[in-house]
């Protein structure tokens, strides 16, 4: 578990925005409810865009600033390392915090950008890179900490330059004067890794973030970039992708299989679900399943939502979906209910 960003529990976490995927045929309640909460979430999206619109996010200079990423491709492992603890592909990254304080009425906005760099074995151009949900963490002088969300995003990114600026943004606005504490700011997946479209290994992923504070389109204070470096979880080794189709319910009895139906992947690559409580961390079961032959059909793979030394406690869990190079894919909550 990430200590610092912990998943939820209150609706499926999504990695990345899905492209045509195909529905069962009959899909469940849960999942028509999965649907309307994703529309809301959109919307919800929509709204913290409009606030920043052109020229909020002043402080940080432009994304397109010459960097190249050729000096990066290779810098981080590429070898496909499935128990890899914790999960790669995943996004930590630090800055320092803000330190002036944030007067009510004033806006703090996040935003980060990406950029690939290809091997020499996949295709020039634009790369389509699917990045999760990030949480900027921001903790404030009262103990707590400021969650500012920038949702999942699908980023056609072209090679060696710059995602633009703008192309994912969260904001926070303050209705009261707000002081900030000292330390870091933190932008983080949950564990959730970056994938794209290509074979693993085949492209490179930098990404940086920074903040700024504006007040009435004043910037009150800015951090600037942050800067890739191989090793922190700013430059990565994408996952390859793979499209959610379906799930087992939000709510199953205690020694119940739980599907999960995926397509997408390398034929012959495996799949690891694993069921850990929610509040824990612990990993109480997994299991494993290949991708076929055919992997535009969808298949199903599946977990027992029993512990290996018998009954769960009812409770909270999660399922992770790990890929064939050990990056967490998906985490889908269900509550385990007594048999």
């Amino acid at each position: 578990m990430d200590p610092v960003n912990p998943p939820t529990v209150d609706g499926p976490i999504r990695r990345g925005v899905e492209r045509t995927p195909r529905r069962p045929p009959a899909p469940s309640a849960e999942l028509r409810a999965v649907a309307r909460r994703s529309v809301l979430w959109g919307v919800a999206i929509a709204a913290v865009l409009a606030l920043l619109a052109p020229g909020s996010m002043v402080g940080l200079p432009s994304p397109v600033d010459g960097l190249v990423t050729s000096g990066f491709a290779g810098g981080y492992p590429a070898a496909c390392s499935p128990q890899v603890s914790p999960p790669p592909s995943a996004i930590r990254i630090a800055l320092p915090n803000p330190s002036t304080p944030a007067p009510a009425g004033s806006t703090l906005g996040v935003a980060y950008a990406l950029a690939v760099g290809v091997t020499g074995t996949a295709p020039a151009g634009s790369v389509t890179v699917d990045v999760p949900t990030l949480t900027a963490l921001v903790p404030l002088a009262n103990g707590s900490t400021l969650a500012v969300v920038i949702g999942p995003r699908a980023l056609s990114a072209p090679t060696d330059t710059w995602t633009a600026d703008g192309a994912a943004t969260g904001a926070h606005a303050f209705g009261a004067a707000t002081a900030f504490a000292g330390g870091e700011a933190v932008l983080s997946s949950s564990l959730l890794a970056v994938s794209a479209t290509t074979p693993y290994g085949t492209v490179t992923v930098a990404l940086r973030w920074g903040w700024t504070l504006t007040d009435g389109g004043t910037v009150l204070a800015a951090s600037g970039w942050s800067t890739p470096t191989a090793g922190d979880g700013s430059i990565l080794v994408p996952q390859e992708h793979l499209t959610l189709v379906d799930h087992g319910p939000a709510n199953a009895t205690a020694g119940s299989a739980y599907p999960v139906e995926l397509s997408g992947g390398t034929p012959g690559g495996t799949i690891l679900l694993k069921l850990e409580g929610a509040t824990t961390g612990t990993t109480v079961r997994s299991a494993e399943g290949t991708i076929p032959a055919d992997p535009s059909t969808a298949y199903v793979v599946t977990i027992s939502l029993s512990g290996s030394a018998g009954a769960l406690a009812p409770g909270p869990f999660l399922v992770h979906v790990h890929g064939p190079c050990g990056g967490i894919l998906y985490s889908l909550p269900v509550t385990i209910t007594a048999a």
